[in-house]
């Protein structure tokens, strides 16, 4: 049985959904992702693909074609809500699942040459376990990521390629089929799939972006929940399995934000949303300029830092007329804050801010940073930097701040150039979701930390300069003396 295209073995019939699913099919590459809108029938490509490969594996002498599938989900719930059910739609008829964790598959199907096929299936989750550590030792054949854009740590990604081609042992029948799997929902500009696919491509991966299932008749860079600006893409085929057909989508379209629209309906990159967003109900996406700010020069810009850690986050901002424009970013990892403020930060204020006034609202928990246990304020100000501490770290306060000129009508304004900023209102920073059960749903009550948190926490204490006054400074907190024994 080969699984390209229209396939038939026993109780498994499929057909692929559109040209850019077949094309997917073809491939023989080691790593491939198919990408699109929701409902576009991902996920059964990749299962299509493990059961091509399942066929595809050396028999014994008893004439059985063994293989391990291993299936990955962010989570369990998500494994048992959507990948399991997906699973069992096209293989429970031939497959047998047990209960416990990690949850196993047990699929048999005969072959059109009369050998017989014996898939194991064990199914991951990333949440509540080690992930990296359990598949160092894990033998599949082949793999499959199902909703890649939630798995954020790329490294997951390589050990899950390393665990492939591993079962059936060498010695034995071996193994004749080799590959992973994935599907996706459109993740960020920020994502390593983004960046496999869109700028650094990879030696062995190919990505496969599914057509829109509607074209957009609207100002361009802005989707609108209009349902009238939007018609059937005769491209998008894959519409003929969905009950409503293009109605499904289009449905999609009145209320929605234009993050939704980008992502679950047109299938283009934009935000995944993981958790609460922090500025949920406050943030409008006309806060963000169509063109750059202009930056007036002899005016004083405030330089928002977050110097806790090693990934120091800056926003720079400026009022003008009345209004606080966020003009430019800053974040750099993995550097201590000394040789930040050294090879990152006064060379980008020379660049963008040359003949401007600088002051510097900091963290006003003010750390000692440097390798001689200077502190942020002291190391900014020996390098001739107008720096003072922010009036308060209390959480509520420092997002009272940026929600005070969220509300006000013409108070704030963010430079495109921006895109951790723009990408953490829009909920890439946001307080993570906790387990629970039942109805309830819990989230944590401070933001996750994240690349996102670093520069939004720069931005509250720049909005505590603007909101609090110039002159309202936090009094330095007492340094501890660490005794070494």
């Amino acid at each position: 049985m080969a699984v390209r295209g229209d396939t038939q073995a026993g109780a498994v019939s499929y057909a692929a959904a559109d040209s850019t699913t077949l094309e997917f099919h073809g491939t023989k590459t080691l790593v491939r992702g198919l990408m699109g809108p929701r409902g576009s029938s991902k996920s059964s490509a990749n299962i299509a693909d493990a059961v091509s490969g399942a066929f595809a594996q050396n028999e014994t002498l008893r004439r059985i074609r063994r293989s391990r599938f291993l299936v990955l989900r962010d989570t369990y719930r998500q494994l048992e809500t959507t990948t399991i059910p997906t699973f069992k739609k096209w293989l429970g008829g031939v497959s047998r699942l047990t209960g416990q964790y990690p949850i196993h598959g047990f699929t048999k199907m005969p072959g059109p040459d009369g050998s017989v096929v014996e898939m194991e299936s064990i199914f991951l989750a990333m949440d509540g376990e080690n992930i990296i550590d359990n598949l160092q030792s894990f033998e599949a054949s082949f793999a499959w990521i199902n909703e890649a854009r939630a798995i954020e740590n790329r490294n997951i990604v390589n050990m899950v390629i390393s665990s492939c081609g591993r079962f059936p042992p060498k010695e034995e029948e071996g193994c004749n089929s080799r590959f992973l799997v994935m599907d996706t929902n459109p993740p960020d500009e920020y994502h390593w799939w983004y960046d496999a696919d869109m700028v650094n491509p990879v030696e062995g991966w190919r990505f496969f972006t599914q057509a829109p299932p509607l074209l957009y008749d609207g100002p361009p860079g802005l989707f609108l929940p209009d349902k009238k600006l939007y018609r059937p893409n005769p491209a998008a085929t894959y519409a003929r399995i969905q009950n409503a057909g293009y109605d499904y989508w289009l449905d999609m379209i009145p209320g929605a934000t234009d993050t939704f629209i980008r992502t679950m309906v047109m299938g283009m990159y934009g935000t995944l949303v993981t958790g609460k967003p922090v500025f949920q109900g406050y943030w409008h996406e006309e806060l963000v300029s169509p063109r750059p700010i202009e930056i007036h020069e002899g005016l004083t810009v405030c330089a928002g830092i977050d110097t806790s850690g090693l990934h120091p986050g800056v926003t720079f901002g400026q009022m003008a007329g009345g209004r606080v424009n966020l003009l430019r970013e800053l974040h750099v990892k993995d550097i201590p804050f000394d040789e930040f403020i050294e090879s990152a930060f006064t060379p980008f204020v020379q660049e963008h801010f040359p003949r401007n006034p600088l002051v510097c609202s900091l963290d006003p928990s003010n750390p000692r940073l440097g390798a001689g246990g200077k502190t942020a304020l002291q190391l900014l100000t020996a390098r001739g930097f107008q720096a003072q501490l922010a009036s308060t770290n209390r959480f509520n306060l420092r997002m009272g701040a940026v929600v005070y000129m969220l509300q006000r009508r013409g108070a704030f304004l963010v430079d495109p150039s921006c895109k951790m900023v723009i990408e953490g209102f829009r909920g890439k920073y946001h307080y993570k979701k906790l387990d629970s059960s039942g109805l309830i749903v819990a989230h944590r009550p401070v933001p996750e930390k994240n690349d996102y948190s670093d520069v939004h926490d720069g931005l509250q204490y720049m909005a505590l300069y603007y909101r609090d006054g110039r002159e309202r400074v936090a009094q330095p907190m007492p340094q501890k003396k660490v005794l070494w024994a």
